[in-house]
């Protein structure tokens, strides 16, 4: 033990000194059930951003490495601050009797001035009888014989990390159950942002555009073909025409299709169908001029044989 147990063993009744040990034990047990807690809650709750930001977004490899990286700094963060560092920390017996007396205000300062004048006992520093500071601490025996020491840090302390845990592990269980392909998914993608497999999707999309170019003016239709778990009735296409911002329309699927016709092309067309929780690759659609006689100059060549040059 330190601070009393090493330097006031002669001078402290050996049940005080038990006290201040079981305290100091409990301090490190509570503050590495605490770190555990907030440890497991942070990698939970890191897990679910990047399950509904993949799931959202079906983030790039780029950034799937910064999600990780991002937690992966977090979380070693919490390992150092809330894990290793409470366990090396010193709890001094100095220290703990302060901590008693702020919760237990009836004891004033009676346990740290007796901590105090055990220690200068033993260092050869103390000045007054050593009579005195025996009764002292025996006096002070007494009064914290009821006194339960571990009590300067109670279960409540860490209740609010204990529940942030549980609420996060809970959820990441839940949607587990729900979800166990999704769940998978997004965590093969996040430990592996660059060789991770595509995105698990219920509703699958393949675009059929056998030719990207058109004729300028002419009309375009797009067809998506729908299959997977899960075909919804209806769907959407986002298209962007030029430079302008991007649109959507409701499709309505008819025989797993969705179908769509851009009327009149005349700028360049980006475009995607979503239907369900599927969505497909940006499509482009690139307007070309039709072919037109621009100058007509005639041009005679004579056969050789009239000798004539033109």
């Amino acid at each position: 033990m330190n601070g009393m147990e090493e330097n006031t063993g002669h001078v402290v009744p050996e049940k005080l000194r038990r006290k201040f040990g079981r305290a100091r034990r409990h301090l490190r047990k509570m503050s590495f059930v605490k770190g555990l807690a907030l440890l497991l809650g942070c990698l939970m709750a890191f897990f679910m951003v990047a399950v509904l930001l993949d799931r959202i977004f079906f983030m790039g490899s780029h950034y799937r490495l910064f999600v990780l990286i991002g937690a992966s700094a977090a979380v070693l963060i919490v390992i150092v601050w809330d894990l290793l560092i409470p366990l090396l920390r010193r709890y001094t017996t100095r220290r703990i009797a302060l901590s008693v007396e702020d919760v237990h205000r009836q004891l004033g300062d009676s346990l740290l001035t007796a901590v105090e004048l055990a220690e200068e006992y033993e260092s050869g520093r103390l000045t007054t009888s050593p009579d005195l500071v025996k009764a002292h601490v025996n006096e002070t025996f007494k009064s914290t014989r009821n006194v339960d020491f571990r009590a300067i840090a109670p279960l409540s302390a860490i209740l609010r990390v204990l529940l942030f845990a549980m609420i996060s592990a809970a959820v990441v269980a839940t949607f587990y159950i729900v979800h166990p392909r999704v769940m998978k998914n997004v965590f093969a993608r996040m430990v592996d942002p660059y060789g991770g497999p595509e995105p698990f999707t219920y509703t699958k999309i393949a675009v059929e555009l056998s030719q990207k170019y058109v004729e300028k003016g002419s009309d375009k239709e797009v067809l998506a073909m729908l299959s997977g778990e899960k075909i919804p009735e209806e769907g959407r296409i986002h298209w962007q025409s030029g430079l302008s911002g991007w649109k959507k329309e409701r499709l309505s699927q008819k025989d797993n299709k969705l179908r769509h016709v851009f009327k009149s092309v005349i700028t360049p067309i980006k475009f995607k169908f979503q239907a369900g929780d599927g969505r497909s690759e940006t499509y482009e659609i690139i307007p070309h001029p039709l072919p037109a006689i621009i100058e007509n100059i005639p041009e005679i060549i004579f056969p050789a044989y009239t000798g004539i040059r033109k």
